[in-house]
């Protein structure tokens, strides 16, 4: 199931549940007071009923009385004590029988001994059916000058029923209608929200299809948790798109970096090959070509497999190292190399720092390097090496646990690197001149 659909679906339930919730509380609201409202007229009528009868001017006669009295949902009736029906208003007929019975506690018929409700006065309740109050008339009351009459009002409801069958039937009516309604907006609103959420899915399957992350969702001025998504996505597809070139660059430039002394050495070979007959010093010559081919293979290798292990996340094995000692060792190994340069050691303090001692010497000679490859003969190369206060320790002559931080300046006076190009001087196998031999 969608998450629209869900969305939709949930709507409609909540809002059901808040009908029903409230429809219920509304329906028996207006069965309380309508009964209410029964029970205090039917007590009324029984009171004015019993007075009227009191001081009813023609015994004799009844009947006007009992008409004055005739309601839709109400009759009143006088009972002997012994339970017989001395009269009865004529409205609403069988609602005494209705009414009678052990279910009611009995409106007993004539010649039935009266049930034990009619011996007292009171008000008496059936659920659902109706309400009953008893009056005694004691004498005289125009009907019998030695006993009392019993003035019964009853008042029953069915009319009030009707109305809440209308009520009720209107209540659910209205329920089935807000629950559609509820999903067919709950459906829409859910569609419009979740928008931005389908043009991420279109954008990524595109992006899947096309190999390409040069696409971008569309942000609206809306500053939402979906807005705010969206923004994050194209973010994202930014720094994808960025890390998807660096790499295309890095194997395009490593491609070029190794194909540039493989076609050497093929070369080589193929031109011992062809001349057997060249002397043995241009022999020789070329196969030192084709040792420092080779050798330059195995640093770029070596580059490779530590560029591997960096973006691996496989951590450096960083202990204390005399940073002094392996400035010196690197430069006695490429003293040949800066032969053809003027070479000036300054400050070369003794420093102790934490780092792995491959890593730093690989480092070294990089910079080095480049200062070599990018000096005209004759120019001058500086090295420097000093400590950073504070925090930093000279180590001791057997050595030193501690370890600080440095500076170490690798300068020169070669072609130097435009503006421009500063920024990308960190990004692998960088060239700041393309179309620069290699």
């Amino acid at each position: 199931m969608s998450i629209r659909l869900r969305l939709a679906f949930w709507y409609g339930v909540l809002l059901a549940a808040l009908v029903l919730v409230f429809g219920g509380l509304i329906y028996s609201s207006v069965q309380a007071y309508l009964r209410d409202d029964l029970r205090a007229s039917t007590r009324r009528l029984g009171d004015h009923f019993a007075e009227s009868l009191r001081t009813a001017a023609d015994g004799s006669s009844v009947e006007p009385l009992l008409k004055a009295f005739e309601a839709p949902d109400t009759l009143v009736a006088i009972y002997d004590t012994d339970g017989t029906i001395l009269a009865r208003s004529g409205s609403a007929p069988g609602a005494v029988e209705a009414l009678a019975g052990p279910q009611f506690h009995g409106l007993p018929e004539a010649g039935q001994s009266p049930a034990g409700a009619l011996a007292a006065e009171g008000f008496i309740e059936q659920p659902l059916t109706g309400y009953r109050v008893v009056r005694r008339v004691p004498p005289p009351n125009r009907l019998s000058e030695s006993r009392p009459v019993l003035a019964v009002a009853v008042g029953w409801f069915s009319s009030r029923q009707a109305l809440l069958d209308h009520l009720l039937r209107v209540l659910a009516g209205g329920a089935v209608l807000a629950t559609v309604a509820a999903v067919a907006l709950g459906w829409a609103m859910a569609g419009g929200a979740l928008r931005p959420i389908s043009a991420m899915i279109d954008t990524a399957r595109a992006i899947a299809a096309s190999r390409s992350f040069g696409r971008r969702l569309p942000v609206e001025r809306r500053h939402d948790e979906l807005g705010r998504l969206a923004a994050a996505f194209n973010e994202m597809l930014a720094a994808l798109e960025q890390a998807f070139e660096n790499q295309r660059r890095f194997v395009a430039d490593a491609s070029h970096e190794l194909r540039a002394p493989l076609a050497t050495i093929q070369g080589n070979l193929e031109l011992l090959e062809r001349a057997a007959t060249l002397p043995e010093p241009e022999r020789q010559a070329i196969w030192e070509d084709i040792r420092d081919e080779v050798r330059r293979l195995g640093r770029l290798v070596s580059d490779l497999l530590s560029l591997a292990r960096a973006e691996s996340g496989q951590p450096l094995q960083c202990r204390p190292v005399e940073l002094d000692r392996v400035v010196t060792d690197v430069l006695r190994s490429m003293r040949v190399e800066m032969a053809r340069h003027r070479l000036t050691v300054e400050h070369l303090e003794p420093v102790q720092v934490l780092g792995d001692p491959d890593r730093l010497r690989e480092l070294l000679v990089i910079l080095l390097d480049n200062a070599i490859r990018y000096t005209p003969e004759g120019g001058r190369i500086r090295v420097k090496l000093v400590r950073q206060s504070p925090g930093v320790q000279s180590h001791a002559p057997h050595g030193a646990d501690g370890a600080g931080e440095a500076e170490l300046v690798v300068e020169d006076t070669g072609i130097g690197i435009s503006a421009e190009d500063l920024p990308h001087i960190f990004e692998r196998f960088y060239r700041a001149d393309k179309a620069r031999s290699r």
